[in-house]
């Protein structure tokens, strides 16, 4: 979901103003130690700011640098790889500040392979459907042959028949349709919708208020309306076997727990230390709930107790993932969409330690941005390959004439 896109370049507002201004200062502190030339010194700016702000991509990059500066090409090496697990791109071998890794020929050519092989293309989906381009598709969720989808732009929910080749709309919401989930019963899905700033008919006293529906499929009607209170923007949700609906608040870090029978959000767990929160999943025994943060990683949240841990990896920068999904005990699929290139990875972790990151799908010809998607064991991960969000002016007016067929793509083997 963009929202958080535009939050992204300012990502020091999700911070307290203590802790914003002492970045502010570390940062300027740390470009002074640069310039003249005291290297140890830039090197410990750089270290305390990632100590507040641990994905910081400025900080990471500079540590880099820092390490290089002060001969540790060991540890610039592991800081610089890090870095590039995420942005891939980088020109990291036109910095003059790394000649020095260049000299260990070995070191820097593994650094250049570990680079190239986040740059590659990786794709183990196949098409599964497209729909046209006029369409801004956000999520999905499949019933059977019915493939349900929400549309940012118009405010849309659509149907794609699997059997039949042929979808239709079947709602239309006076706001962008954001999240979808599948209900107690096969009948019934839940959607979010909340008035943003890339709705056609966007109206600036109604930003950023939301609303949770529960439609009917077989009557083709709206049955439950819950109104969120306050301002939100619900991304991601999920239902569990008792009828309990889990749901992210982008715009402030807290989860919503809702009754799905009496139609009413019964607690808010505030997420300790999270910015910005997107995807959402629920292990099978209804104990811990794991969520996206597009800045920091991913949160592991018991439910029992309320504690918060989050996942870690030196390797692996687990920064701007929107969907979330859990495929089994020990493994997350997860939509990667503010890296470089956007991807899909799978995660084998144990306890909060990430084991290993496997591309699945990286560096597809598609220039929309991978958002969100459904797992269902007995049919594979189906997920929105390419959404339309890059495709808006800066006063977030559509760039239609850019806008791509949205692809609908699915794994079948993971």
């Amino acid at each position: 979901m963009r929202t958080r896109l535009l939050l992204l370049c300012f990502s020091l507002i999700f911070i307290s103003n203590t802790n914003a201004q002492s970045l502010r200062e570390l940062f300027t502190q740390s470009k002074q130690a640069y310039e003249h030339k005291n290297y140890e010194e830039f090197r410990n700016l750089n270290l305390q700011a990632l100590k507040i702000h641990p994905s910081q991509p400025a900080f990471l990059y500079n540590l880099a640098v820092a390490h290089a500066l002060n001969k540790e090409p060991q540890a610039a090496a592991k800081a610089l790889k890090y870095i590039l697990s995420w942005n891939a791109t980088l020109k990291f071998g036109e910095d003059k500040d790394l000649e020095g890794l260049k000299a260990s020929h070995g070191l820097f050519n593994k650094i250049q392979a570990h680079a190239e092989g986040y740059r590659k293309t990786v794709k183990n989906s196949r098409l599964l459907f497209e729909l046209p381009a006029n369409f801004h598709v956000e999520d999905v969720v499949r019933i059977g042959e019915q493939v349900y989808f929400t549309d940012i732009h118009s405010g849309a929910v659509g149907v794609y028949n699997l059997k039949e080749g042929n979808f239709k709309e079947i709602l239309k919401l006076d706001r962008s349709a954001i999240a979808i989930e599948k209900g107690a019963e096969d009948h019934i899905i839940w959607i979010s919708a909340s008035m943003m700033d890339q709705y056609s008919d966007f109206d600036t006293e109604k930003a950023l208020q939301s609303t949770l529906l529960k439609f009917d499929t077989r009557q083709q009607k709206v049955i439950t309306k819950i109104n969120i209170p306050g301002k939100s923007v619900i991304g991601s949700m999920i239902m569990d076997a008792g009828g309990t609906l889990y749901a992210t608040n982008s715009v402030k870090p807290e989860v919503l727990l809702i009754d799905a029978k009496e139609g009413a959000v019964k607690k808010t767990i505030e997420i300790e230390g999270a910015f910005n929160l997107q995807g959402i999943a629920l292990d099978k025994n209804r104990q811990q709930l794991y969520i996206a943060d597009y800045i920091k990683g991913i949160a592991k949240l018991d439910l029992k107790s309320g504690s918060v841990e989050w996942l870690r990896s030196e390797e692996y920068l687990l920064k701007g993932i929107d969907g979330l999904y859990l495929i089994k005990e020990g493994s997350l699929i997860a939509i990667q969409n503010n890296s470089n290139p956007r991807r899909v990875v799978q995660i084998a972790f144990k306890g909060n330690q990430v084991q290993k990151v496997t591309l699945l799908d990286n560096a597809l010809p598609l220039d929309g941005e991978p958002t969100n998607g459904y797992y269902d064991p007995s049919y594979g991960f189906i997920y929105v390959a390419n959404s339309q969000w890059p495709f808006y002016s800066k006063e977030n007016k559509p760039l239609k004439e850019k806008w791509e067929k949205q692809q609908i793509r699915v794994m079948e083997e993971l």
